[in-house]
């Protein structure tokens, strides 16, 4: 077999990624990732930090502003050193947002004929920005490209030849049945081969689905059990009560370019690698 190492597979990878649709995937593919970047830096050092206390130490960041004046005052200016060096200045305290090991990311995207087109493309993109992510912090990555009348497949994602198998696929099917790969979704997470606990469940539709109230019900149960969590993005439509029923939190996507659809990307992609500290 010929891998990705062979150079003339590698040409042709590239040839195939800078054709067509391909192309534009990996455009968007590029944004988002810086995208997604900057989002969990941002979280990581300037989150939603809660100030409940105040303490001494020797923090620049966070200490009190009237510690800080003493600096412009000759007279305080060498004891403001003097305590800082000995650690005794008076600063906030804040609870943060940290960084927590975390299970893996299992994404189930809508592979129907409504999707084809934009929508394909921009599911296919911030699939492959969460891929990375997970290969980035050590965690299993599996996508589940789903169709109509439990039509899907399972495909996980470490390295470039998976990545590209995984943006080339399309059911395009007619039907959308995001019941049966989110219950599979659930067979991995409570997998034992695997370190599935505390999963990240992210669906990509255009929110064209149904479920009954007494499946809702049953997977809402499940879901409390296992301790994941669903995000759900809607691409250019709007979310249904379905969707919402069973999304821990759902966004809207209607143009990539828009700065509130990039607002709500970022705020998963920041979402999905992070968790507030207990």
């Amino acid at each position: 077999d010929v891998t990705v190492t062979d150079p003339r597979a590698r040409f042709e990878t590239m040839r195939m990624l800078r054709t067509g649709a391909m192309r534009r995937i990996t455009d968007a593919f590029g944004r988002f990732k810086a995208l997604s970047f900057g989002a969990r830096e941002t979280r990581w050092s300037r989150g939603p930090d809660e100030v409940f206390s105040v303490t001494v130490g020797d923090d620049l960041e966070t200490v009190l502003v009237d510690e800080l004046a003493g600096l412009a005052i000759p007279a305080l200016r060498d004891d403001f050193y003097r305590r800082y060096s000995e650690g005794d200045l008076l600063c906030y305290d804040l609870r943060k947002r940290e960084r927590v090991g975390r299970g893996p990311i299992v994404l189930v995207e809508d592979s129907s004929g409504s999707m084809e087109g934009a929508r394909y493309e921009a599911a296919k993109a911030i699939g492959l920005t969460l891929a990375t992510t997970a290969m980035e912090h050590d965690r299993a990555f599996r996508a589940l490209v789903f169709g109509g009348s439990g039509n899907y497949v399972e495909m996980p994602v470490t390295g470039m030849d998976e990545a590209v198998a995984y943006a080339s696929t399309f059911l395009n099917s007619g039907g959308t049945d995001v019941g049966t790969p989110l219950l599979r979704a659930f067979d991995i997470i409570e997998g034992d081969e695997l370190d599935m606990a505390n999963a990240d469940i992210v669906v990509i539709t255009d929110g064209l689905v149904h479920l009954t109230p007494e499946w809702v019900q049953a997977f809402r149960e499940r879901k409390d059990a296992s301790g994941a969590r669903v995000w759900t993005i809607v691409v250019d439509a709007e979310a249904t009560p379905a969707i919402r029923s069973v999304s821990d939190r759902v966004a809207t996507v209607v143009d990539l370019l828009d700065a509130d659809s990039e607002q709500a990307l970022s705020t998963l992609f920041a979402d999905v690698a992070t968790e507030p500290a207990n």
